[in-house]
């Protein structure tokens, strides 16, 4: 049952492919679009709305965007989003830095690998400090994919792929009132993939959601700090990969911040769970990783029905339909491999449990 899939680990572990990777993909472009054939050449572009429709300008001239636009820069770009309208385009690939300011919104959906590509850092309302603007990258790989550091100070971020929603070879680092989310939509699938640490602070909200894991560093922690939040959503709880997975170190959570691990379940998870008896949660390698005794958390269930920790796990009284259970540990503990100081908490939720059918 709890079996290690060596294809999934492999997919999700394998940087290559990525790192390599600069075209953004397939286009769906016309004669009038800007296309990646268009160097704006780091010159500052802004966009913006003209009676009902966007644009982009820079000092290069001025062009009509719609759902075929592909900007491409050779040297660092700085988009100004002072658009009332939200804008759609095609993609956006910049061979250094990208930057976003502004308050407008953004969409990059393309049929081809990624929404958004920057080759160095991606700077999402990194001077603009509780902003507003939002950008949100599609695409059939990953939605965003940053080679260096993804950086925010406010505003939201967003990448939804097949295979990652966000993917960066660098650091994650949202602070203040940044939002950033990630979901990949496949079985093997990891919601936000970094090779160095995912890192919110100063109140910042992240989430990511994947088949296989919501998020996972390679080399360094996860790490929630000063009322910040990290949740990372699983839909598989038999995968090898926690919903939150630091694969050379661990999450931690500090200063009444937050790090959430939610396994969705379907039927066939539970199909062998009964009532009263004890349920080994940390025998799935998946929670294993992140929780070493339940006893160690406060348990609770948003709907009827009780959970009780025991010796070896955890039991349930029923009636229980689709609902949430919910253990919670805010104290420091240093058998538990989760890290937490002064207040911070680590959440481990099991969501859609039904004992007695669905």
């Amino acid at each position: 049952m709890f079996m290690k899939k060596k294809g999934m680990t492999k997919l999700l572990i394998t940087t290559g492919l990525l790192v390599g990777a600069f075209l953004v993909g397939q286009s769906k472009v016309d004669a009038a679009s800007l296309t990646f054939n268009e160097d704006l050449k780091g010159y500052d572009a802004t966009i913006k709305t003209e009676n009902g429709k966007n644009v982009l300008s820079t000092r290069k001239g001025t062009w009509d965007l719609d759902e075929n636009t592909q900007i491409f820069s050779s040297k660092n770009l700085k988009i100004y989003l002072n658009n009332t309208e939200p804008v759609n385009i095609n993609s956006i690939y910049s061979k250094h830095d990208l930057e976003f300011r502004g308050s407008g919104e953004l969409t990059a959906d393309t049929d081809g690998q990624f929404g958004i590509n920057v080759g160095g850092y991606l700077k999402a309302f990194k001077y603009t400090k509780n902003g507003v603007g939002k950008v949100v990258g599609k695409g059939t790989e990953s939605g965003i994919r940053a080679y260096n550091e993804i950086q925010m100070e406010g505003g939201t971020l967003e990448g939804y792929g097949v295979n990652y929603g966000i993917w960066t070879y660098n650091d994650i680092k949202p602070y203040y009132s940044a939002n950033l989310k990630a979901v990949a939509s496949s079985e093997n699938g990891v919601g936000i993939w970094a090779y160095r640490d995912i890192y919110a602070w100063k109140g910042a909200n992240v989430y990511g959601e994947g088949g296989a894991s919501g998020a996972y560093t390679e080399i360094a922690h996860i790490q929630a700090e000063n009322g910040s939040t990290i949740k990372g959503v699983s839909r598989n709880i038999n995968s090898p990969l926690s919903a939150l997975h630091a694969q050379k170190q661990m999450p931690r959570a500090y200063s009444s911040a937050k790090v959430i691990e939610e396994y969705v379940l379907t039927r066939q998870d539970t199909i062998q769970w009964r009532p009263r008896q004890t349920i080994a949660i940390t025998d799935y390698t998946s929670i294993k990783r992140n929780m070493s005794n339940v006893q160690n958390y406060v348990w609770s269930t948003n709907g009827t029905g009780q959970v009780v920790a025991v010796p070896g796990g955890l039991q349930f009284t029923p009636p229980m339909a689709r609902a949430t259970v919910q253990g919670v540990r805010s104290t420091a503990v240093k058998s538990e491999p989760t890290q937490l100081k002064t207040q911070g908490s680590h959440i481990i939720q099991l969501s859609n449990v039904s004992l007695g059918g669905f």
